[in-house]
């Protein structure tokens, strides 16, 4: 979280992904070589933030991914700016959570690219899906993220843009079931990312679904406008 272009992350990753996995226990297992990375873990499944060990709904997880380093290396890739990059970087991967509670399961899976240049420029961009039966209905819900940012040469600033699609299944929800989220902003690296500043504006033409506390947007069908400033500072 502390390394990305954005004040924060995507309305995607919130509704879809690491808003319901940001905190799971478990155990996994890792492989690395040159050029792969793979992990595959058993835990207590999405969603299970603040429950403790005698929790007893039966939920189970099962999560996996795997990344492919195409060109560079891959410290380039622990972050999603260009800012040192000294090799051309591309890394593909994929990944899935699997959650299961009785009857009911979901299936969170996501393919994604990631590029950068030795003259500044990043991109990134991701699917991810959120496939599974409630127990009563089946549902599929699809985000679509893509994202640049580009350092001004000579210069410690760095320009950025992020285009979210958010597609929710008409059997999940009650509200608008097509998002957007444009993010439109700018770093100022004192020290890498031990010490910089960030300034965005967030458009949100379509509102935001309810609940969604985390990125501190309002949970409203009305179109929103946000703008947010960080003094980030790691020790």
């Amino acid at each position: 979280s502390a390394r990305q272009l954005a004040a924060d992350r995507s309305l995607v990753n919130e509704v879809l992904a690491g808003g319901v996995t940001d905190f799971v226990q478990g155990v996994a297992f890792l492989y690395k070589a040159d050029n792969l990375r793979a992990e595959v873990a058993l835990t207590d499944g999405a969603g299970s933030a603040n429950t403790n060990f005698t929790d007893t709904n039966g939920d189970f997880g099962v999560e996996g991914r795997v990344d492919f380093l195409a060109s560079g290396d891959w410290k380039a890739a622990d972050d999603f700016t260009a800012m040192g990059t000294q090799d051309q970087l591309l890394v593909v991967g994929a990944g899935f959570d699997y959650t299961a509670d009785g009857d009911s399961y979901v299936l969170i899976h996501t393919v994604d690219a990631q590029f950068e240049t030795n003259g500044g420029l990043s991109l990134y961009g991701a699917y991810v899906g959120q496939f599974g039966d409630t127990g009563a209905d089946d549902f599929w819900n699809m985000g679509f993220i893509a994202q640049a940012g580009y350092m001004l040469p000579d210069t410690q600033w760095e320009v950025f843009g992020r285009y979210g699609l958010l597609l929710l299944d008409d059997d999940v929800t009650t509200g608008e079931d097509t998002l957007n989220e444009l993010t439109v902003g700018a770093n100022y690296y004192l020290k890498g990312h031990d010490a910089k500043v960030t300034l965005d504006l967030v458009i949100l033409p379509d509102g935001s679904p309810g609940g969604q506390s985390g990125l501190g947007y309002v949970g409203s069908d009305d179109e929103q406008y946000v703008i947010r400033g960080q003094f980030q500072l790691l020790i």
